[in-house]
């Protein structure tokens, strides 16, 4: 089970967010996930106090039984507090209460820290704690109801106006490496385009963060050096996989992963044609990591490792 870490500015959204019809979608969709054991969730220690006291002050019956469903997620261990914070070794321009909050997040594999400005070192913040941070600046919060979730995405349909930017956009998220499983995306120029386009949506993340590519596809008519050369601008390395002439390749959808969510387009990514016109009618489903309603990251991930590793060879 994986833990998640978050300052105490979630607290009360988080709290909030035990009432499905008075809450932010993206916390109820995170204490769901808490709720059905996909993750725990841990915050600083000085949370209890924090919660006794709110408690005890509320003349509200309803929020103080949101709070007492809060502190019963504490006594199953779903929810956690940091007893022994490891202060990060490093020198760091930023607010000490920040800091103190960070040094509790170190073992975690999301953190979710709302009080970062422009102005604090979020990539030397990003280096030092190997995780995925996230703040108001790489992601507005309500965005991050996509990790806890899966969506059902809109139709595409055949003939229309389409672009991935403007598809994807709101479900763009910070990640070390992006794979694409797809028999076609690199079939022609067109197709290469698409791939283009789809990569190029991770250049709007600040911090000038740049990521790995895989590729897993059957057809290859794009140069290495071409598909390394254009897509230099927002990817430090690029790795090609082709099937094994004796192979059975058994990812029949196309597939789009990311460190935080895996998103199947049954038809494939090289949807646009030169024209900007969609190919082919699709209707595409994103599954969040951390998703209380299935397994399918966990599940597909471990396929395609297993996939790379047994039918696949490496193109140099």
């Amino acid at each position: 089970m994986e833990r998640i870490y978050s300052s105490n500015g979630l607290v009360d959204e988080f709290i909030a967010g035990l009432n499905p019809f008075n809450g932010n979608p993206t916390i109820y969709a995170l204490n769901e996930s808490v709720r059905k054991n996909k993750v725990t969730v841990s915050f600083p220690q000085r949370l209890i106090p924090y919660l006794e006291k709110k408690r005890k002050n509320t003349t509200d019956q309803i929020q103080k039984a949101i709070l007492e469903g809060f502190l019963n997620h504490l006594q199953s261990g779903r929810i956690q507090v940091v007893l022994n914070p490891k202060p990060l070794k490093a020198k760091l321009t930023i607010r000490k209460s920040i800091l103190e909050d960070i040094n509790y997040a170190t073992g975690t594999s999301l953190v979710i820290e709302t009080r970062l400005t422009q102005k604090d070192p979020v990539n030397d913040l990003i280096k030092l704690l190997g995780c995925h941070l996230f703040t108001e600046l790489n992601l507005p919060l309500h965005l991050l109801s996509g990790l806890f979730s899966s969506h059902t995405l809109p139709t595409i349909s055949q003939g229309t106006d389409f672009s991935w930017q403007s598809y994807l956009r709101d479900f763009v998220v910070f990640t070390n490496e992006i794979t694409i499983v797809d028999s076609y995306i690199l079939k022609n120029p067109e197709s290469f385009a698409n791939l283009v386009q789809i990569v190029s949506l991770f250049a709007c993340l600040p911090f000038n963060h740049k990521i790995s590519l895989r590729i897993i596809t059957k057809n290859l008519s794009i140069p290495l050096s071409e598909i390394q050369e254009k897509l230099s601008k927002w990817i430090n390395e690029v790795r090609i996989y082709k099937p094994r002439p004796t192979a059975e390749f058994s990812f029949h959808d196309r597939w789009l992963i990311t460190d935080q969510w895996i998103l199947n387009s049954p038809a494939g990514f090289n949807l646009i044609k030169s024209n900007g016109k969609s190919t082919h009618e699709t209707t595409p489903v994103l599954y969040g990591r951390y998703s209380y309603s299935d397994d399918i990251w966990i599940q597909n991930t471990g396929k395609l490792e297993s996939l790379i590793q047994d039918q696949c060879e490496l193109v140099k």
